[in-house]
């Protein structure tokens, strides 16, 4: 959590890398320990190969909804890398 009132009682590398990411659901894998969806965001190309998705592991604390593909996602969570998210909330 952000605290505005006392900024340097904040862990800025910790709320640096919470981020937030969009995209239309590609793929989901249920089967996965914790499971993954892959997202085609802004930055996707067309005709995108697998690696060229996002990948999004769906850790969400609160539970995260049902997920298909072609839905259109929100990510909050940690950003990993370009093409790796963990996520602690989705919303469609």
């Amino acid at each position: 959590m952000l605290d505005a009132e006392t900024p340097e009682a904040n862990d800025w590398l910790a709320v640096n890398q919470l981020t937030v990411t969009e995209g239309v659901v590609i793929a989901v894998d249920y089967s996965a320990s914790p499971p993954v969806v892959n997202i085609a965001n802004i930055d996707t190309p067309r005709n995108a190969t697998r690696e060229q998705l996002v990948a999004v592991v769906l850790t969400c604390q609160d539970g995260c909804p049902i997920i298909r593909p072609g839905d259109y996602i929100e990510v909050a969570g940690e950003k990993v890398h370009e093409y790796l998210y963990i996520a602690t909330s989705i919303s469609r």
